[in-house]
């Protein structure tokens, strides 16, 4: 029974991804631009799979806050919501590129 608890608690735990020293070290500033141009390292670094990582984060980000400009339309649950997601969203940005 401790077997599928444990089994259960591994395959529900996700891990970061791993990543390349060498790629990281090379490629940090380019991640950096992928959360405010998400599709420049997509275009320049094609091979790096940390620069890709953070430009799809980017990109995710992106598509969201133009969903949430469009929700902002919608009387009081958007006028008071959106602000609140865009907050969460820049957050979530700033946390991507430390």
């Amino acid at each position: 029974m401790a077997n599928k608890d444990q089994t259960s608690k591994t395959a529900s735990t996700k891990e970061a991804p791993k990543f390349d020293p060498k790629d990281v070290a090379e490629n940090k500033g380019i991640a950096v631009v992928g959360y405010i141009i998400f599709f420049v390292p997509m275009l320049v670094k094609k091979d790096s799979k940390f620069a890709m990582f953070h430009a799809k984060q980017g990109m995710v980000i992106a598509i969201v806050s133009v969903g949430l400009s469009l929700v902002s339309w919608v009387p009081i649950i958007g006028w008071f919501g959106a602000p609140l997601f865009g907050l969460v969203l820049f957050i979530f940005a700033i946390m991507g590129i430390i």
